[in-house]
């Protein structure tokens, strides 16, 4: 049964195990069921079995101790479906991952594929998976006609939408008016069917095979009525080669009205409602990072897969920042580092700049890296929000005393992730096909266990969504 957490504060010093931890989490994924033999992509006249593939490129599996191209190299690719070549074409290495039983490399295709030759590709491994087609035996009648209902209720909008953009209305404000009524609507309805959509998928959650083809199947039916709006396409197309890019997370912080239609733009909106809990999340540890800069004169944090670093920029052009923000920004995606400091330079020229920043490229196994790898320490606060939700759950026991090392004493490190909520499950995990965990309360709080001289605190951002554990360093 999914469990939706209002409210939850666990008072500092509270021991781990005051929340029941055999309530688990919610773990989407289909990835056992794409790693079939047959599925494979040849890198130069290598085989290599295929991971995930999105709008920018793909991953592929590659056996330890195998050689590997370096970052940067060209290399030919091709999917082959048994041992017949489907698209093909050329590709960038990108960073690689090392995990215990195989390395993971992800590379860049030199022009994106489309979101309609992407749900081919998907389409294609659906078959090879069992043979059948996506909206066959694997896909509950149930959930065929929720689906239906769902499309059915997104094309009411879009006929809507159209008339407005049919008619000429002597005032804009009234057409403006008119879509803001609408989009409040919409955001109301979509709650209602994704929990009944997620109602439906629930008893299907921890078979792979099963997941896969209702994942296909949504996004024959639901997904292409929604990624005429900005922040859908972007977040199923993935350029940048992951979920949640720094793109997305911009649509996010910073909600304007994008769309050349009136349904795109109602598309769009629909999406920032949906994501309310992405800014939610950021304002509490911005103000978390204020309350330290009240507290001491110079205060050092350090984000863990930044994006954009919104927070700062928040706090930086605010102009009434007290203290000095040594601010250390760590991706492993150039480009939203780039962004990030082009946008910071401003108030890091200035004569009275109270902030300095520095950014770190990390690699992926920098982060579970016992040894510390590229990542500095002496930090007041440690943050991650956005990452672990994409994590299983041995990567994140890696990944979280790493960080935690990070910390002076009297630091903080803050670490988010999703609770299980159905209207968050479904769209996520089906309409968008990312693969997830969500944790509960005791998942959350059991982090801390392995720490030496921790306090751990759990809350609830203000939407309900978002679990913000805080580890405090004695």
């Amino acid at each position: 049964m999914l469990t939706r957490v209002t409210d939850l504060t666990v008072p500092i010093g509270d021991q781990v195990d005051v929340v029941d931890r055999q309530q688990l989490g919610i773990h989407v994924s289909s990835a056992e069921s794409n790693r079939l033999p047959r599925t494979t992509v040849t890198l130069d006249d290598r085989r290599f079995e295929l991971i995930d593939i999105d709008a920018g490129g793909f991953s592929v599996s590659v056996p330890v101790g195998s050689q590997l191209p370096a970052e940067g190299d060209s290399v030919e690719w091709a999917i082959l479906v048994g041992d017949h070549a489907t698209f093909f074409g050329s590709a960038t290495a990108g960073a690689s991952c090392a995990r215990r039983s195989e390395t993971v490399l992800r590379l860049t295709t030199t022009s994106n594929l489309p979101a309609p030759a992407l749900l081919e590709v998907h389409q294609i491994l659906a078959k090879l998976r069992g043979g059948s087609s996506p909206a066959a035996s694997l896909v509950p009648p149930r959930y065929k006609a929720i689906c239906a209902d769902i499309v059915a209720r997104l094309r009411e909008y879009r006929r809507l939408a159209d008339t407005l953009d049919d008619k000429t209305l002597s005032d804009s404000k009234s057409i403006e008016g008119i879509l803001e009524a609408a989009a409040d609507k919409m955001a109301y309805d979509w709650k209602a069917l994704s929990e009944r959509a997620a109602e439906s998928v629930t008893p299907y959650l921890q078979d792979a095979e099963r997941v896969a083809e209702l994942r296909v199947f949504t996004q024959r039916l639901v997904t292409p009525e929604l990624t005429e709006g900005a922040i859908w396409r972007r977040a199923f197309e993935k350029p940048r080669g992951y979920p949640g890019d720094y793109g997305v997370m911009n649509y996010c912080y910073v909600p304007e009205k994008i769309g050349a239609t009136a349904y795109s733009r109602l598309c769009h909106r629909l999406g920032l409602d949906f994501v309310a809990c992405v800014r939610t999340r950021k304002d509490v540890v911005r103000e978390v990072i204020r309350e330290r800069l009240e507290q001491q004169s110079i205060v050092s944090a350090m984000s863990i897969a930044c994006g954009s670093a919104h927070e700062v920029f928040e706090l930086a052009s605010g102009g009434n920042m007290e203290g000095r923000l040594q601010a250390t920004l760590v991706d492993q995606d150039i480009e939203a580092l780039n962004f990030a400091m082009a946008r910071l330079g401003p108030y890091l020229r200035s004569d009275a700049a109270r902030l300095t920043a520095t950014t770190v490229r990390a690699k992926f196994g920098d982060f579970s890296d016992p040894n510390g790898g590229a990542l500095p320490g002496g930090q007041d606060l440690v943050y991650c929000f956005g990452m672990f939700d994409y994590l299983p759950d041995d990567l994140v026991a890696d990944i979280v005393p790493v960080l935690y090392s990070k910390l002076k004493p009297g630091g903080s490190m803050i670490v988010g992730n999703l609770l299980p909520a159905p209207e968050m499950i479904w769209p996520l995990c089906f309409v968008l096909g990312y693969d997830m965990w969500f944790r509960t309360a005791g998942e959350m709080l059991a982090l801390a266990a392995p720490l030496s001289g921790c306090r751990a605190e759990l809350r609830v951002e203000s939407t309900g969504y978002n679990y913000l554990l805080f580890l405090h360093r004695e």
